[in-house]
């Protein structure tokens, strides 16, 4: 009876590997899909201004917030809350802006890249030094 309890146990937690492995596929693909705010970062997605400052401290979600938007704006696929006024329709065109090439590399791309859906870009320049300089999405957008 020991022995189909721990066969039991060990297929459980295979199926459990599974499902992790396959809920992390799911969020590499389509972060955005996966992509909750704090209380500062919804605040600031809700707001109806032309132009928005998100201001704060290491790790308050600056970064995080920006590639959220970037993603849904790229893609058109905002949330039911996003505030309609703010909505674009067609392909957009978006500059990003770091104070250093290393930024790129370390902050700004890994953000995009995990909210942008992979199966929406079309291709990604780099200049010399291999940072990105450039995405083009399927649609036209950059």
């Amino acid at each position: 009876m020991e022995a189909l309890n721990l066969l039991d146990e060990r297929e459980v937690l295979q199926r459990l590997k599974t499902l992790e492995y396959v809920l992390e596929q799911r969020k590499k693909n389509r972060g955005i899909e996966y992509y909750i705010p704090n209380p500062s970062q919804f605040k600031a997605h809700k707001s109806v201004a032309e132009m928005i400052l998100f201001c704060g401290g290491n790790r308050s979600g600056k970064s995080t917030l920006g590639a959220a938007e970037l993603a849904w704006h790229l893609t058109r696929k905002y949330p039911d809350w996003f505030p309609k006024e703010r909505k674009f329709y067609r392909p957009i065109k978006a500059v990003v802006v770091a104070t250093e090439n290393p930024i790129i590399d370390k902050v700004i791309w890994p953000k995009i890249s995990a909210y942008l859906p992979t199966d929406y870009i079309a291709e990604v320049r780099k200049i010399s030094g291999g940072y990105v300089s450039k995405i083009t999405c399927k649609d036209g957008s950059t």
